[in-house]
């Protein structure tokens, strides 16, 4: 009784685990209370474990118990309407299970239910943890990988406590069958090994998917199933947002900016500054978009082979962990290679691939990381002023592009002013307009939800107008209003980072520092960062960016843009392993696998010493254990005269040792080798309960002989 007990109580405390994770999920409001539901479940699988009652029977009783429960808290989970028919209501949500989350709720409390139930009734009734432990990992998994970080004690927390409800009942069925001799040593280095493995597995480097050779595409069953309208899944939202390129297509005037307070990425080592999502060719009056592109599928460690490389610049590598499930590539500067697989898109050119975006092949899970190296513009005002070549050809033809509706008025503007400015260089030409119209967006105000926008008006028109808007709004009109006055430039959207760590080595970029701005073409220097929104960037950025500043035009410098020349970080800060993790993250790995490895060793061995099916295997074992002890044994030694020695040095255990030796006496030379099966299984467990002795007592042996020796 009080071990059928002990067994229910570590049921309900490992699945408690599992649950509890469901339970903190919040996934429905009002939320079921899963953790109630699987105490109860427990309890009622356990009164009917101690009874007489066949499983035949108990399993209908305790399916027929769950169903009428799923049913009454999913009507509890649904929002109350004052009036309306509620059961009406719940069939109605069940009929469209896609939509509405009732249905969702009758499977998890039903699943709940059943894992409880089955659970309890196979550790009471059968002594059988393994049950509960697969169930409840189950449960806990699926949980788990559609949960922030946060959430990751559950899996090693929960793994503990079905470890001790398998060892616990394996002890009692063990003890039921009385063969308790030899189980501590069979169980406690498999317990052990289960748990080192467990805990080590955090120290491991993360593999990339990509390197795998398997390669399976599963995309149209993942979209039959996502699409199927009977997807329960589909109507509870995730608690790991996903961010898809494909939703960034286009940028729309009229839609509010994509903001939360939740971090997305991390940046290893601290880079603060821009991190593009999307580079944008086309504008129209309600926002910006791509010309048609091409994809190209550019493999890990490979070269994207962009064009218009920088002609003064360093080599920066970064690392970037996502917090999001996504398929968008972080860019700083000009990327050279990433560490996985990548989709980039572009149009090629004479000099390269001129890149709109970059993707990774596949929807990256949250907590993936990947490696980018890139190519930090760090030209002077002095290189960028003195710049003369022409524009190429297709810089002009895509990036001068403006809609043949735009407003006069707007063009007027742009000429008004950048008409006059003097220049000797197409590089002051360009440098000089973009400070002239920075000037001019001074004086206009930030506001977070952008300009209002009305009907088909063009939105730069209608921000002029307003005189405040948005990120979007401004780096928008800079780069409308450059090319009407003939400069080329391009609209970009991405992230402007700057909250570094409290120990200075990452950049936690936020939804909140979502951000748009314009990239303005230099001949000779490539792209060049300009930004025209109030109060941005801030002096932080100053050592990775390369914006032009604002205010009045410096007759000559050799400073540059970027502040002082950045030493390249070629390489990660020092004690950091390739993926990230400090090196001591390696040291630790090595010892737990050194420790798993003993253990298993001393495990495995144990297992083969004590299990022996026939006397024949058990007194071989018995001469192997008898070396332990210094009895090594002699050729001539027959059976009797071997067990005499050895039970000579060991005199508590001559008993079972004369045992075990007559046995192989008989069973090698006598006539009648098949005893009874009961008589085979006494002298198995004589045997067990032996082995197990010898081998525990070996260190104490040694001990005392040596202090009778001294």
């Amino acid at each position: 009784m009080g071990a059928a007990l002990a067994s229910a109580i570590l049921t309900a405390c490992a699945l408690g685990v599992s649950v509890w994770s469901l339970q903190s999920a919040d996934w429905f409001n009002p939320n079921p209370p899963f953790a109630a539901i699987l105490l109860f479940s427990i309890v009622l699988s356990t009164i009917l474990a101690l009874t007489s009652i066949r499983q035949r029977l108990a399993i209908p009783v305790l399916v027929l118990a769950g169903v009428p429960l799923s049913i009454w808290q999913s009507i509890n989970s649904m929002p109350k309407i004052p009036g309306a028919d509620t059961w009406a209501r719940w069939l109605a949500a069940l009929s469209e299970p896609a939509r509405d989350p009732a249905a969702f709720v009758v499977v998890l409390v039903m699943v709940t239910w059943l894992i409880g139930s089955a659970g309890a009734w196979y550790a009471v009734r059968r002594r059988n943890g393994w049950v509960a432990f697969g169930l409840g990992s189950v449960l806990a998994v699926l949980n788990l990988v559609n949960l922030p970080r946060n959430f990751s004690y559950v899996l090693p927390l929960f793994i503990v406590l079905g470890l001790a409800l398998i060892v616990q009942a394996n002890w009692a069925k063990s003890i039921r069958n009385k063969s308790a001799g030899s189980l501590r040593l069979r169980l406690i280095p498999g317990a052990l090994v289960c748990v080192l493995v467990t805990l080590g597995a955090f120290a491991l480097p993360q593999s990339p998917a990509e390197k795998l050779s398997l390669n399976l595409d599963g995309g149209a069953i993942y979209s039959a199933i996502k699409n199927n309208g009977f997807n329960i899944f589909e109507a509870v939202p995730s608690k790991v947002k996903t961010i898809l390129s494909s939703n960034q297509d286009t940028v729309d005037f009229g839609v509010a900016p994509d903001l939360g307070d939740t971090v997305r990425f991390i940046i290893t080592p601290a880079m603060p500054g821009y991190f593009a999502t999307r580079y944008y060719d086309v504008y129209s009056a309600g926002g910006w978009s791509n010309s048609q592109v091409t994809d190209t599928s550019v493999p890990a460690n490979q070269s994207i082979g962009e064009a218009v490389p920088p002609l003064k610049a360093t080599t920066i590598n970064y690392r970037v962990e996502n917090e999001v499930k996504t398929d968008i590539v972080l860019i700083n500067g000009r990327p050279q290679a990433l560490d996985i697989s990548i989709i980039a898109k572009g149009l090629p050119t004479t000099g390269g691939l001129d890149v709109s975006s970059l993707s990774a092949a596949r929807v990256l899970s949250a907590y993936a990381s990947y490696s980018v190296i890139a190519h930090l513009p760090v030209a002077t005002v002095a290189d960028l002023l003195k710049a003369n070549a022409p524009y190429p050809e297709w810089v002009s033809e895509r990036y001068l592009q403006l809609p043949a509706n735009l407003p006069r008025s707007l063009k007027s503007l742009a000429l008004q002013l950048t008409q006059g400015i003097p220049f000797s260089t197409t590089g002051a030409l360009t440098y000089n307009k973009v400070v002239a119209i920075e000037n001019y967006l001074l004086n206009f105000k930030y506001d977070i939800d952008g300009a209002i926008v009305n009907g088909n008006a063009d939105g730069v028109a209608a921000f002029l107008s307003d005189r405040q808007g948005n990120c979007v709004n401004f780096a928008s009109a800079l780069v409308v209003m450059l090319r009407a006055a003939g400069v080329p430039a391009r609209f970009v959207q991405g992230y402007l980072g700057s909250e570094v760590a409290a120990d200075g080595k990452s950049l936690s970029i936020y939804g909140r520092d979502a951000h748009a701005w314009a990239e303005v073409y230099f001949p000779d220097y490539g792209w060049v960062i300009a930004e025209a929104t109030p109060g941005k960037p801030t002096d932080n950025f100053t050592e990775f960016s390369t914006q032009i500043p604002n205010g009045t035009i410096p007759l000559a410098s050799d400073a540059p843009i970027a502040g002082e020349d950045p030493e390249p970080a070629l390489s990660p800060p020092a004690g950091t392993a390739p993926d990230g993790r400090s090196g001591n993250f390696q040291i630790i790995w090595v010892l737990w696998s050194l420790l798993a490895g003993l253990i298993v060793t001393a495990g495995g061995g144990t297992a083969y010493l004590i299990r022996a099916s026939n006397p024949q295997a058990m007194y071989a074992r018995l001469r192997w254990l008898g070396r332990l002890y210094g009895e090594k044994g002699r050729p001539a030694d027959t059976p009797l005269e071997y067990s005499n020695r050895l039970g000579f040095r060991l005199t508590d255990k001559a008993t079972e040792i004369s045992v075990i030796a007559d046995a192989f006496s008989r069973y090698r030379y006598g006539t009648n080798r098949c005893a009874d099966i009961a008589s085979r299984n006494e002298l198995i467990d004589t045997w067990k309960k032996l082995s197990a002795a010898l081998i525990r007592n070996r260190l104490s042996f040694s001990r005392n002989r040596r202090r009778d020796t001294a």
